[in-house]
């Protein structure tokens, strides 16, 4: 049985069947594979999934309500209250399907048994190789990409390069632990292997993540410092991240424009929090604030660049302080672990692991990608372990279950089948045939009626219509218009959407109207060069 802390287990208690590896497995690689699982589609197959799961547990297991399970609930709760009021709702909702799965996919593997848990850091292993392989074999194939920072062929995979470079860092100090339990072919295997994700790291050029990958290196390599090879090893990283250090410090590497602009998007944050300092403005949504609240004039982003700057933004300070507190409960039971649990090297592997992350994210952002969020999760709570015991079978618990379990599949369902109509709708709009996408649109707003971009994609077939026949066509103007403005209803920050307001009353030559949306543009992006230039030509209309 648990001690008293959790750390110690029974080799025969009762736990999770086997069958959740496998399935928790699947849930990761269609996560990665399907470009890191910002596919709607994918995260609502993989919410209903980690949902059945966590039902499953609730409706068969007592087990105990410790700290990294009030802190993740909470978590949870502060990013679903995130949602009421929020500007771009669908876009919380989808971000806080994420979060929920990733800590739900946590909170399945405290009931593994310890030995089920290191066969599932197997899979983002191998997962890691084969993007480490592309990585590589790309360099090799076009290595004037990697010269002339054309990083295009990596955005098919995921949002960003740094995207892969964050997961890399995840999972590589996972292969010291399958290192260290291996035999000797086995682990010379996984030596290599890491080599590999080491030099991917590299080429993805991302500098924090190359250091990070670094420190870990020495880390390990330390443990073996008698032995030749390890002391070569030592001080040639020791002597390459100096030099970097000195590099970037004395050189000014980069003219520190990455520095200059992280302060403003940590600033925007941070206006961002003081505006919406409880609840936050929603979950994901400091990439549509960004343009409203800047400060400056600055490169455009989608992320903070930093995790609890970001975190502060979207959740406020509710959620920043559950977070806050769920890393601190994982630190002290890993700490714990680390010093009188028997498996020491693993609680050593998993505190290196979640901490070369977070330090990453301080000034990077691949934690809030869907499927980093998920793997971080599962290694994290891989450190907690749960008391269980077998419930009695209430065939009203099992009544009640899949009426919740359906309901949510029917509510998370919409989404899925809104896309599917949405794309139908795009693919008729690139092929000019507007009739067929407006019927598309509407399927797609009707499954999914608070999406601001399928009323903005409708608004846009019907004013194609106006504009292919304008004597007769002034009742697909005014539908353009109407829908637009629900889009901009719902949208309520975006400038793009009120200076497509003040566009198509220009061109109808309603200069009032036209007027009045540029100029609530204008507020909505005061660094906006295009607003200017449009306002301009509206106030020289006659």
């Amino acid at each position: 049985m648990h001690d008293i802390n959790g750390i110690n287990m029974h080799k025969n208690q009762e736990t999770f069947p086997s069958f959740v590896v496998i399935l928790l497995s699947l849930i990761m690689i269609l996560s990665i594979v399907s470009r890191f699982s910002f596919v709607i589609t994918v995260q609502s197959a993989v919410f209903l999934i980690l949902t059945a799961l966590a039902l499953f547990a609730l409706n068969n297991y007592k087990f105990e309500i410790r700290g990294h399970f009030i802190s993740s609930l909470l978590l949870v709760l502060a990013a679903g209250l995130s949602y009421l009021n929020a500007d771009y709702q669908v876009n919380v909702r989808n971000n806080f399907m994420a979060l929920s799965s990733a800590v739900m996919a946590g909170f399945a593997v405290t009931f593994l048994t310890f030995d089920l848990r290191k066969k599932i850091f197997i899979v983002p292993v191998f997962i890691g190789l084969w993007l480490s392989m592309i990585v590589v074999s790309r360099f090799i194939s076009a290595p004037y990409d990697f010269f002339s920072d054309n990083l295009s062929f990596y955005e098919g995979m995921a949002l960003n390069v740094n995207v892969i470079a964050g997961f890399l860092i995840l999972v590589y100090p996972i292969l010291f632990l399958l290192i260290k339990d291996g035999d000797k072919k086995i682990s010379r295997v996984y030596a290599v292997m890491a080599f590999m994700f080491l030099i991917a790291i590299f080429i993805t050029k991302a500098r924090i993540a190359i250091a990070a990958s670094l420190i870990i290196t020495l880390i390990f390599l330390f443990e073996n410092r008698k032995k030749l090879y390890a002391k070569i090893l030592i001080g040639f990283i020791t002597a390459l991240l100096l030099g970097a250090i000195i590099y970037v410090s004395l050189l000014k590497y980069g003219n520190g424009n990455s520095i200059t602009e992280r302060l403003v998007w940590w600033q925007t944050a941070w206006i961002i929090f003081k505006e919406h300092m409880l609840f936050g403005a929603g979950i994901g949504n400091f990439s549509v604030l960004f343009k409203a609240y800047r400060p400056e004039l600055v490169l455009n982003t989608l992320y903070a660049h930093n995790i609890f700057m970001q975190f502060l933004a979207d959740i406020g300070i509710i959620g920043t302080s559950a977070f806050i507190y769920m890393i601190f409960v994982f630190y002290k039971q890993a700490l714990y672990g680390l010093k009188r649990a028997e498996n020491k090297y693993f609680y050593k592997v998993i505190l290196i692991s979640v901490s070369s992350f977070l330090f990453v994210n301080i000034c990077d952002y691949s934690f809030f990608v869907p499927a980093n969020m998920l793997v971080f999760f599962v290694i994290c709570f891989s450190v907690f372990f749960q008391k269980t015991e077998k419930l009695k079978k209430e065939r009203v618990n099992d009544y009640i279950v899949a009426v919740v379990f359906l309901s949510i599949v029917f509510f998370t369902g919409k989404p899925a089948i809104a896309d599917r109509y949405y794309k139908s709708g795009i693919d008729f709009s690139v092929s000019k045939q507007y009739k067929f996408a407006v019927k598309s649109f509407e399927n797609a707003v009707r499954y999914d009626s608070k999406n601001p971009e399928y009323y903005y994609q409708l608004a846009n077939s019907y004013f194609a219509l106006f504009d292919a026949d304008r004597q007769n066509g002034v009742e697909y103007a005014q539908k353009a218009i109407l829908y637009t403005a629900k889009a901009s209803d719902l949208y309520r920050s975006s400038s793009q959407l009120k200076a497509s307001l003040a566009s198509m009353y220009w061109i109808l030559g309603d200069k009032e109207n036209a007027l009045k949306y540029i100029k609530d543009a204008k507020k909505h992006d005061k660094f906006n060069y295009y607003i200017d230039e449009q306002m301009q030509k509206i106030q020289n209309m006659q």
